[in-house]
Formats: structure tokens, C-alpha cells, sequence
């Protein structure tokens, strides 16, 4: 099971780049913190010659504070940028720190065309392999433009550390479907959780179907303190996840697009599964699965914010005892069948500002 740069607690929101310094000289920090600058900072470079430049500071995390081996991670970036003449892209390269010493691990791929006004430029990087840290290790990021066309007196800006300009780098949070419970705004279903911890592997079966082949859905909910439910994300229907049409067993997935989503403080998400037997034409439903719900802690967030998640489900069609009949399953609760949301992104929700309570269909109520 992966894990991330930033120890647990995980509060959906990681890798802002500050302009305080860190306490390692020559360096900015890279950390978990919110953006808390009065106004944006601003660095540059030249746009006066072709190739990679790096733009702005060297930003620095906090000793990664226990072992741990970040397995085929995959970074977000989100950089605020633009230029004032030329073409360039933007990359990231991200180095361990051990010892006083920076060893490159990983360069990203280019980001879209900077533009010629602020805009966010987002784009992910998987890194293939293992990256081992020790407790004492810390991981640097850098920020380079890769200058296509060169303009002469021109430059290409970052700027990070303030609400409206909030750059970062960060490895998105993983939620597993696990299959242990817990309650949660009046609500008894399995944890939608950040590790595997302590869960198992669990199967549930809806048996002795007649056709080998069916649909496999999602659908999902924000559910209030007071237990009102919202439809998210899925307006209605199961989102398919995958479709078998014989026997067999494995992970499949989709990529879902979610906008950004304002939450309350108190909010949990659920996601609830679903499988249509025979594919197409079969009506949705978890008849026989036990338990096919899975809801996150209260998050204390201020949204979900713009991203698309991969949804995995361990989907399973299995030859019955009864004969000529077939079973339907799904699979989760371990890293043998690792269902899960992938890129599950959110904003933490600031200590002592107001929050705004509500159910997005009526009026709010505003707590201090």
C-alpha cells in the first residue's frame, strides 16, 4: 500500500510552496500548511533563450519523520503561471535531501503551454518504482520552464503562498474501501479510509444469477451532520465502472471528472456500489451484497476541489453451486483486492474563519 510524503493525519490538501524560509539555508518551504501570505509571491526567469531554466526558489519539506517507501506515487502539480513573450512549459523535478545532499528521483512531464495570463497549469506524473525515505530524509521540488521559442527581454512568472495563488506539488490521497465500520453522521457503513490498516480482504455476493455478465457502478452522496443526503458527482445513476461479460476476477476502474464541490465542515462523503445483471439491459441494484456502502470520517472541508479520480472495484462474476448459475461480487479491504478512489482531493476548512452550513438546496446558517 502506498504512502504519502506528508505523515497521517492526511487533511487533503498537501505540497502548497510558501515563501517563509526553511530552516535548511537556501531554501523555501514545501509543507502541509495553507497558503498564509498577505499577497502572492512572485519569482521569474528569462525568457531570453531557448531551453530548461529553473523559475523562482528551491522548496524544501520538513524531515519526513518515520521510514516509509512511496510506491508508484503520482504527483499532482498546480502552478499559477504565465509569460510575457515565447513558448515554454512548465516541469517539476523532485530530489531527496539526505545528508546535506540532493539526489534527483524524478523529472515530470511538461505541463500545457504557459500562458500570457495567470492561469493554473495542472498536470500529474506517475513515478514507476519505489522511493525509499528514511525518517531524517526530506524531499526538495524545483520548478523549471522548458523555453521552446525564446523572446528577447521576456520573462515567465510563478507565483505561490497567497489564497488566490495557491501553487503546489503533492501526491493526492488515496481512499480504500475497507471493510471494517464506523458511524458517522448517523450513518453505519464501511470506512472509506487513507490506508488499509487493519482491514481484510471481504467479498460479497449477490448468488445464483442465470447470466455471466453484468455492469459494475458507483454512485455518490454528501451526507450532512443531521443525516440529509446529496447526490454528487453522479446525478442519478450508477457511473459504470467496469463491465464483465463471462467469468473472471480482477480490478477494473474509470476516470470521473469531478468539479469542484463546496462541502460543510461536518460533511462525509459516501460512495455506494451497485452491480446491473445482465450487463445493459439488468436494472441496478446491491441485492445480496452486504453492506455495499462506504462513507469518509467528517472531513473538515471546504470543498472537494476540481479533479478527476480513478475509481477501482475488484469486480467478480464466479461459476455458482448451483449448477448452471453464476455468482456476482465484489471485492476489497486489502491490497490483494484493493478497491478504491484514486486523486480524492480536497480543501481543508481554516481554523477560526467562519464556515457556512448548509445542504446547497436551501439557506445556510453561519458558524463562528
Amino acid at each position: 500500500m502506498a504512502k504519502h510524503i506528508w505523515t497521517l493525519p492526511y487533511n487533503g490538501s498537501e505540497g502548497f510552496l510558501h515563501a517563509e524560509a526553511s530552516d535548511v539555508s537556501g531554501y523555501k518551504q514545501w509543507t502541509k500548511a495553507l497558503p498564509d501570505g498577505a499577497s502572492p509571491t512572485e519569482e521569474y526567469a528569462s525568457m531570453g533563450a531557448t531551453g530548461e531554466i529553473q523559475v523562482g526558489s528551491s522548496f524544501i519539506t520538513a524531515p519526513i519523520g518515520e521510514p516509509k517507501t512511496l510506491e508508484n506515487p503520482t504527483f499532482t502539480m498546480q502552478i499559477w503561471s504565465y509569460l510575457t513573450g515565447g513558448t515554454a512549459y512548465l516541469r517539476a523535478k523532485v530530489y531527496r535531501y539526505r545528508d546535506g545532499v540532493e539526489t534527483l528521483l524524478f523529472t515530470t512531464s511538461d505541463s500545457d503551454a504557459v500562458p500570457t495570463s495567470y492561469q493554473k497549469l495542472v498536470w500529474a506524473y506517475q513515478y514507476s518504482g519505489a522511493i525509499d525515505l528514511l525518517a531524517t530524509d526530506r524531499l526538495v521540488v524545483k520548478i523549471f520552464a522548458n523555453r521552446t521559442v525564446k523572446a528577447t527581454g521576456k520573462r515567465i512568472y510563478i507565483a505561490y503562498d497567497h489564497s488566490t495563488r495557491d501553487s503546489r506539488v503533492f501526491d493526492p490521497e488515496t481512499r480504500y474501501l475497507r471493510s471494517d465500520t464506523h458511524t458517522v453522521n448517523g450513518l453505519t457503513a464501511r470506512k472509506l479510509g487513507t490506508d488499509l490498516t487493519g482491514s481484510v480482504t471481504t467479498e460479497i455476493y449477490r448468488t445464483a444469477v442465470s447470466s455471466p455478465s453484468a455492469d459494475f457502478g458507483v454512485r455518490f452522496f454528501r451526507r450532512l451532520a443531521d443525516g440529509t443526503e446529496v447526490e454528487i458527482i453522479s446525478s442519478g445513476t450508477p457511473i459504470i465502472v467496469g463491465t464483465r461479460t463471462t467469468t473472471g476476477s480482477g480490478l477494473q476502474s474509470v476516470n470521473i471528472s469531478v468539479a469542484e464541490i463546496a462541502l460543510n465542515p461536518t460533511d462525509a462523503i459516501i460512495v455506494r456500489c451497485y452491480y446491473r445483471n445482465p450487463a445493459t439491459t439488468g436494472t441496478w441494484t446491491q441485492t445480496g451484497w452486504d453492506t455495499p456502502v462506504w462513507i469518509t470520517p467528517q472531513l473538515n472541508a471546504l470543498k472537494l476541489n476540481a479533479a478527476t479520480w480513478t475509481v477501482y472495484l475488484y469486480t467478480i462474476i464466479t461459476p455458482s453451486e448451483t449448477a448452471g448459475k453464476y455468482d456476482i461480487g465484489l471485492g476489497f479491504g486489502s491490497s490483494n483486492e484493493p478497491s478504491r478512489i484514486e486523486n480524492f482531493t480536497w480543501t481543508p476548512a481554516p481554523v477560526g474563519v467562519p464556515q457556512y452550513i448548509g445542504d446547497g438546496l436551501s439557506g445556510v446558517v453561519v458558524i463562528i
